[in-house]
């Protein structure tokens, strides 16, 4: 099964994100954010 990029999608059945983000940058900086939490976690969890 191969997976579609979002861009092979009909915009009716895309998630609208506009009441979480004011724009795409602001998107791409909650990735950022949530991989450094994640290796944040990762590094904790190494200690433990």
């Amino acid at each position: 099964m191969e997976l579609k990029k979002r861009s092979e999608f009909p915009e009716n059945e895309l998630w609208d994100l506009s009441a979480l983000y004011q724009d795409r940058e602001d998107f791409l900086r909650s990735i950022e954010k949530t991989l450094e939490d994640i290796n944040l976690l990762n590094e904790i969890m190494r200690r433990i």
